[in-house]
């Protein structure tokens, strides 16, 4: 058993030793990698296109299902706001976690460009919403509530507005096919 134990000892040493000194593989075999890295190379296509258009669809309707909650009167008292208001406030913010984690995938696959920023700008507004959200939530049940159901209603205002924005800043067509094409 010793005697095949030092060759392959010898074998593990050589590899290590080439794979130190930088020896290269043969020429036939980086060439499959090269044209592996060449097709996951990011670009716009309709895949895109329609993923973009999805997500702004769903900032849209984030908006819409949060501004339910901007329809509710401060002024009532907390038996009446929070039943009110919370519904809206729990879309935001599992909306926003959801939205933004699915926009992290889109985005990977996106170039770097007018298309990718817009993407970006979604999933910032969705986390953001996400975020403020989970954030007044707990308000609606401390002391003062008064005080805080105006401040939640101001707030949501805010989250509406913001993710209108975010989805209103660029162009329907922004991630279509040639969309990044530089100018001729």
């Amino acid at each position: 058993m010793v005697a095949f134990a030092k060759p392959a000892i010898v074998a593990a040493l050589i590899t290590a030793g080439g794979v130190w000194i930088g020896v290269a593989p043969d020429a036939h075999d980086s060439a499959p990698r090269q044209a592996m890295h060449m097709q996951a190379r990011p670009r716009l296509d309709a895949t895109s296109d329609a993923q973009a258009r999805q997500m702004r669809g769903a900032v849209n309707a984030l908006a819409r299902q949060t501004g339910a909650g901007a329809r509710c009167n401060p002024n009532e008292p907390s038996a009446r706001y929070r039943p009110c208001v919370v519904p809206a406030l729990r879309h935001a913010g599992i909306g926003g976690r959801m939205g933004a984690t699915v926009l992290n995938v889109v985005i990977g696959r996106v170039p770097f460009g007018a298309c990718r920023e817009y993407l970006l700008g979604l999933r910032a507004a969705m986390e953001g919403a996400g975020q403020d959200a989970r954030w007044l939530l707990p308000q609606l049940y401390e002391a003062g509530r008064r005080r805080a159901q105006h401040e939640v209603s101001t707030q949501i205002e805010l989250i509406v507005r913001m993710l209108h924005h975010a989805a209103t800043a660029a162009s329907a067509d922004v991630c279509s096919p040639g969309a990044d094409a530089p100018a001729l």
